[in-house]
């Protein structure tokens, strides 16, 4: 007697799920923080839902010398507050953002773009280096 074996596959959500399942389901998110878990899940993902349907969101204040390794947000319509984890702020400055990016500086210094969303970054500028 023969025995057939079946591999079973764990599906790839991030990238398996159809283009008119995923417009759906961003269809039915109703704040900002909901779309920013959408658009962390990967980019094909992030592409079907632009945040240009939501209102801005604020991004508040935090200082390195209180150790935080997360940035806060601020909704002003939906009176809501959104804190994100992001080590990569640790011991840095917010000098500005704009457009989904965070610009942060150190004490060397040197200025990181990043974007909380994605978790990208960019080395805009190191003293003494290339940035």
């Amino acid at each position: 007697m023969s025995v057939t074996s079946v591999k079973r596959t764990v599906p790839d959500w991030s990238n398996g799920l159809p283009q008119d399942l995923l417009k759906f389901i961003s269809n039915m998110l109703t704040s900002g923080q909901d779309v920013s878990s959408f658009h962390s899940v990967c980019n094909t993902w992030r592409d079907v839902l632009p945040f240009e349907r939501f209102t801005p969101i604020l991004m508040l204040s935090f200082h390195p010398e209180l150790h935080e390794s997360s940035i806060t947000f601020c909704n002003m319509i939906e009176e809501k507050t959104i804190v994100m984890s992001l080590p990569e702020v640790n011991g840095k400055v917010a000098c500005g953002a704009s457009h989904a990016w965070v610009a942060v500086m150190d004490e060397a210094p040197s200025v990181i773009l990043l974007n909380p969303f994605t978790s990208s970054h960019r080395s805009v500028f190191k003293e003494g280096g290339d940035g």
